[in-house]
């Protein structure tokens, strides 16, 4: 069977995590026997060796520069016509790009269309064969999160997105023969009613013998514990940045009190400005690190203090299926299912973060026991040929279902 993917950046090198969750989608999908296309917009070059990391799951590949010119010049366009499509749709259409990908579907006739992201939707809207929409999120909860949180001049641009990505969230329902999402609590938010049984949960998974401590060892053979605490994450994005702020204002000053030498980690890319000034001499900031493992490896917990984030956090997948113990969240958990005080640490106070940091670094049978937890239950249920089952399942359920008698 043919499948088209439509992503709205390249899905190499996996630093961001959708482009995480469609490269292991699509390795799969590929694993599974189906021939798989992709059309793929890009803002950035596409180096030939993270080209060929995707090659080798594609048959087809079709790449689609967006130069920010041409990206304002159509969002201009869009809003001036009036057309009521959230700016973080509008950000990637153009009516060129449309007219191309049209000549690639009626060359290819695909089995079946799948769009990663509500970003790609504009593309296939129009065309009547099978096909289904990875929301993977649900941005509508998150940009009206991102609303109340920005101050009174931006505030209204978020309001307004917003409404925008509810309506077209509940557009994709129409016209789509499925929909998946990352996890239950994010299904649960999206603008749905009728149409929720057309929602199905896809969780995101972890490659296990990546994030494997042992494989880490064997490959740069010494590893030294560096820093007490790590967060690990895209520093350039607002949940993360929240986050940050909370773990150096909040949680940090009480972890002083009893360990004025704590050293941490903050890695990630795209650092802001802000983030980059809480380095001293207890919090060392770094970019993006070419091997994500690095971070986990010379770090003794995690620590992830997301308030309000949408979605599957991977950051806590990998660090745990690297054995490092994690404290975050009950809302980072609601989505990943661990077990409170055996598997993971939670808490949503400065205090009870604090508490159980310093309960883990100051107690090494308690470490072990987190995270030897922590790594079996990742290893268990987050694979990604075990998450992606169900994803491979609806295609074929729905393929099958779509062709004519």
């Amino acid at each position: 069977m043919k499948i088209l993917v439509l992503t709205s950046r390249f899905p190499y090198p996996l630093e961001k995590g959708d482009k995480l969750r469609i490269f292991y989608q699509i390795r799969e999908l590929h694993h599974a026997g189906y021939s798989i296309s992709l059309i793929s917009l890009t803002e950035e070059p596409i180096k030939d060796i993270d080209y060929q990391q995707v090659k080798k799951y594609c048959q087809n590949i079709y790449i689609f520069p967006l130069s920010y010119l041409s990206i304002l010049k159509h969002a201009t366009v869009n809003i001036l016509r009036g057309v009521a499509m959230p700016f973080q749709v509008s950000y990637f259409y153009n009516t060129a790009i449309k007219k191309s990908i049209d000549h690639i579907i009626e060359e290819l006739k695909p089995d079946h269309i799948h769009c990663h992201l509500i970003r790609m939707m504009p593309y296939v809207l129009d065309k009547k064969c099978s096909k289904s929409l990875d929301f993977m999120d649900a941005f509508g909860a998150g940009t009206q999160r991102r609303a109340e949180i920005s101050k009174f001049l931006v505030r209204f641009f978020w309001q307004k997105e917003a409404q925008w990505m509810l309506r077209y969230e509940k557009l994709a329902a129409e016209h789509f023969d499925f929909l998946t999402v990352i996890s239950e609590q994010d299904r649960l938010r999206l603008p749905l009613v009728e149409e929720k049984p057309k929602v199905s949960v896809v969780s995101n998974g972890v490659d296990v013998d990546f994030f494997n401590i042992e494989n880490y060892k064997n490959q740069y053979q010494t590893i030294e514990k560096k820093y007490d605490l790590c967060f690990v994450g895209n520093l350039g994005y607002y949940s993360n940045i929240e986050a940050v702020r909370f773990l150096v204002k909040k949680i940090v000053p009480l972890l002083k009190d009893q360990k004025p030498d704590i050293k941490i980690l903050l890695a990630g890319a795209r650092p802001t400005t802000e983030i980059k000034h809480f380095e001293d001499s207890n919090i060392k900031v770094v970019g993006w690190l070419d091997d994500i493992r690095q971070a986990y490896a010379e770090s003794h917990i995690l620590v992830a203090p997301l308030m309000h984030g949408i979605g599957q956090q991977n950051k806590i997948l990998e660090a745990m299926a690297m054995g490092l113990p994690v404290v975050t969240t009950s809302r980072v958990n609601n989505a990943i299912g661990s077990v409170a005080g055996k598997d993971i640490l939670l808490a949503d106070t400065e205090g009870v973060f604090a508490l159980h940091i310093l309960s883990v670094l100051q107690d090494i049978d308690f470490q072990k026991f987190i995270s030897e937890n922590g790594r079996n239950f990742v290893n268990q249920n987050f694979g990604w040929t075990a998450t992606t089952k169900s994803m491979v399942q609806l295609l074929e359920r729905k393929i099958v279902q779509k062709r004519p008698n």
